[in-house]
């Protein structure tokens, strides 16, 4: 997260490229989910899921987590964004409004 909102920051096109570091953590997010499998036990009423790669289980949906984990790293990407935007369009030699306290 840290190098996808520094390379937001140093690119000229900051929008574009926030959408494109958080289509890659989609992406991510996308293959991490098809390796969770739920079960339901026979003599259970609740099922649990099961990560077919690391054999971790856990009684709570993975979605959640990784969704919502996914809605984090956009809002930061979004922030990174607006701080890229807020710097290209400020003239040059003037700082920031938010560094003025405005």
């Amino acid at each position: 997260l840290t190098a996808a909102s520094r390379r937001i920051l140093r690119s000229s096109e900051p929008t574009g490229s926030a959408i494109s570091e958080l289509e890659v953590f989609a992406r991510e997010v996308e293959a991490e989910l098809l390796l969770w499998r739920e079960v339901q036990p026979g003599d259970a009423a609740q099922p649990y899921y099961f990560h077919a790669e690391t054999q971790e289980t856990s009684w709570e949906n993975p979605r959640n987590r990784l969704v919502g984990e996914l809605s984090a790293k956009a809002n930061v990407l979004s922030l990174a964004a607006q701080a890229a935007n807020a710097l290209i369009s400020q003239p040059v030699g003037e700082p920031p409004l938010a560094m003025l306290g405005g």
